[in-house]
């Protein structure tokens, strides 16, 4: 069998060689001897630094010291001196281990031997700590909380410990104990304490551990507390359906960083919507959201409800029609003897707003007819009734009732009656009461009488004058009556045929009257324009003779003839439109026509019938054009008047053969006053018929 040599001896026999030649060299131990008591030496020391073991005798070494042989089991990773000494008369010395970095734990034997005895123990070699991390649980908190936080190494501190730099990016919102936190030896996990401020925005605040070069860093975020729905709010509070107001929702505190989703819902889809959820984002406290609104008749209230974090609130929207505008004021009755009541209504085109519609009411004559004002129509109502109390009266007097609302001004009259006789009047002072003309100025009626003259009346039917029946200015048999905006009269004679132009005081003024060529006929019509151009009705001629001012003949044109083969136009009343176009009323061709002022026929309506009928004429006499354009025709033989649109549409009529109100015995002249008041002449009843609008 080979032996080993030195050179091929395996190393751990070479490692123990050492102790085995120290332990011949110094014989086997005695009795009595001194010998090695102890050996001691850190259990862990971080790889790449030093540390001291000891050796201890059972005895002080002699004079010469004593001499205790040392060895390490992994020299590469820990080595000591070959031995130490042990001065002379000491007990103990200690000797310096000396380490390399590691990767990982590392296990190694010392051993120590004098006097015959061997002594070990056994110490980790660990990898130096580093630091891996820094953390705080929990990572988000509310403002003016504590969180805890943990610094974590590689591996445990070393034998001083690990002293670790912790800073805070906000130290107004976060701060840290100290500058410096010591993770103890052998610990690899420290925590310290972080405490927050109360914030009101959501506030990111980085925590900072510096060791061994290394830097590691982690989040908090300190928010405010939870948020909680404040309110729901809608701006305008009204609208009109069809618009979009806008939502607002309001949170007590900012939202969390994920956003708040509020969920949003109408309490009427159909009328008002909404888009849900509405998020408010981070760090907000409201978000606005559009309401579409749809069209309505009535005043429609909607509760808009906002919904988070199981908090509701709610607001109120009103969705209204468009705003009404005054469409009418009526009366019931319209004629009524003074000292009794009378009921007027007020009517809007759509229903009164939420808070009411307060319609001004006024009385032209309070001391005939008076009102309260205003008269209020209630929510979703579009009219309202309102009394008026009347006073006794000694003639019919017209009461203007006057209702204004949102700019809209209507009016309409009310005829205070002083018995319960209709209201007429001109009894006893007109006789076969022919035309009537209202002076545009103050009102005054004038009626032309065909026993002769014109007779004036105030407003209120009050007689107050007779011209025209005696001297230059005798009119023998007056028709047709006009009056300029002078107050200046003009009268037709049908006899003498010729107009007599008074004064507004009832003097003569002047005659217009034919030519050596153009013979004038009857005068059956007269009107004058704006501008004083006067407008005659030659009933003998079928035509229409214009006269300037000064009584010139400027013009004149046929009327209709030849549309019925073999018929004369019978020219009878005649009027002016607001454009000026002539109006005429055709006795025997039982129509009436509209004229440029040129005399160009524009159109002519109505047809024949022995019966009333509308539309239809038999014998058709006055003709009057209201201020809204519509055209009044009487029918002498009838008694019925009709109303028509400028278009020549029937609207309305009344009237019959008859000798009480609303009958006539020959229905002649007609005119309508500022305030829609109707006078209709009654021929054989010598009276002058006065109807409410």
């Amino acid at each position: 069998m080979i032996q080993p040599t030195k050179m091929n001896m395996p190393i751990s026999r070479l490692i123990w060689l050492p102790i085995i030649m120290a332990i011949l060299l110094s014989g086997m131990p005695r009795a009595n001897a001194n010998t090695l008591a102890s050996l001691s030496a850190p259990s862990t020391i971080v790889g790449g630094t030093t540390a001291t073991a000891t050796v201890t005798l059972t005895s002080p070494a002699t004079t010469s010291g004593a001499a205790v042989a040392l060895a390490s089991s992994y020299k590469a990773i820990a080595s000591v001196a070959t031995s130490v000494l042990v001065p002379a008369n000491q007990t103990s010395q200690t000797f310096t281990i000396t380490t390399v970095g590691v990767t990982k734990n590392t296990t190694v034997t010392l051993s120590a031997s004098y006097g015959g005895v061997l002594k070990q123990v056994t110490l980790t070699v660990m990898p130096a700590a580093t630091l891996t991390s820094v953390g705080v649980v929990p990572a988000t908190v509310v403002g003016g909380s504590s969180v805890t936080a943990t610094i974590a190494l590689s591996s445990g501190a070393p034998a001083a410990g690990a002293t670790v730099s912790v800073a805070s990016s906000f130290s107004a919102v976060a701060t840290v104990p100290s500058a410096t936190i010591v993770v103890p030896s052998t610990v690899s996990i420290k925590t310290f304490t972080i405490t927050t401020k109360a914030v009101a925005l959501n506030t990111s605040v980085t925590i900072t551990a510096v060791y061994g070069g290394l830097v590691r860093q982690t989040t908090l975020l300190v928010t405010p507390p939870p948020a909680v729905l404040s309110s729901v709010g809608v701006l305008p509070t009204s609208v009109i359906g069809g618009a979009h107001p806008t939502g607002t929702i309001t949170l007590t505190h900012v939202a969390p960083v994920s956003g708040a989703s509020v969920t949003v819902t109408s309490s009427n889809t159909s009328v008002a919507t909404v888009t849900s959820p509405v998020v408010l984002l981070s760090n907000k406290v409201t978000n606005t959201f559009t309401i579409t609104t749809s069209a309505v008749t009535l005043n429609t209230p909607i509760t808009i409800t906002a919904t988070y974090a199981n908090v509701s609130k709610t607001a109120i929207l009103m969705v209204t029609p468009p705003p009404p505008a005054l469409s009418g004021v009526s009366l019931n009755p319209k004629i009524v003897v003074g000292g009794t009541p009378c009921v007027g209504t007020i009517n809007l085109t759509g229903v009164a707003p939420v808070a009411g519609a307060a319609v001004a009411i006024a009385s032209s004559y309070t001391a005939v007819a008076s009102v309260t004002s205003p008269v209020t129509i209630a929510s979703n109502l579009k009219s309202a009734t309102f009394p008026i109390t009347t006073k006794v009266v000694t003639s019919p007097t017209p009461v203007v009732i006057t209702a204004v609302y949102k700019g809209v001004v209507i009016q309409t009259v009310l005829i205070v009656s002083p018995s319960a006789i209709a209201p007429v009047f001109g009894i006893g002072h007109v006789s076969q009461p022919q035309g009537i003309a209202i002076d545009p100025l103050s009102q005054n009626i004038y009626v032309a009488c065909f026993t002769g003259g014109v007779v004036k009346f105030d407003q209120y039917g009050n007689y107050l004058a007779t011209y025209g029946t005696s001297g230059s200015g005798k009119v023998t048999q007056a028709v047709g009556v006009a009056v300029d905006f002078a107050g200046n009269v003009y009268v037709g004679d049908y006899s003498s045929h010729d107009v007599v132009k008074f004064d507004k005081n009832g003097n003569y003024l002047m005659k217009f009257t034919g030519t050596a060529s153009i013979i004038l006929g009857r005068i059956t019509g007269v009107a004058v324009d704006k501008l004083g151009t006067v407008y005659v009705a030659d009933d003998d001629g079928s035509r229409i003779m214009e006269y300037t001012p000064s009584g010139a003949i400027s013009s004149q044109f046929t009327t209709l003839i030849g549309l019925l083969s073999g018929t004369v136009a019978g020219t009878v009343g005649i009027a002016l439109d607001g454009a000026g176009n002539i109006w005429m009323a055709d006795y025997y061709y039982h129509v009436f026509a509209e004229y440029t002022p040129g005399g160009t026929l524009l159109a002519h309506y109505g047809n024949y019938a022995t019966l009333p009928a509308p539309g239809f004429f038999n014998h058709p006499y006055g003709l009057t054009v209201d201020a809204n354009n519509n055209v009044w025709v009487t029918d002498s033989t009838t008694g019925v008047v009709q109303q028509f649109d400028s278009t020549g549409h029937f609207k309305v009529g009344f009237g019959g053969p008859g000798s009480g109100y609303g009958q006539f015995s020959g229905a002649t002249g007609i005119a309508v006053d500022r305030y829609g008041i109707i006078l209709v002449s009654d021929n054989a009843g010598n009276r002058i018929e006065v109807f409410a609008p």
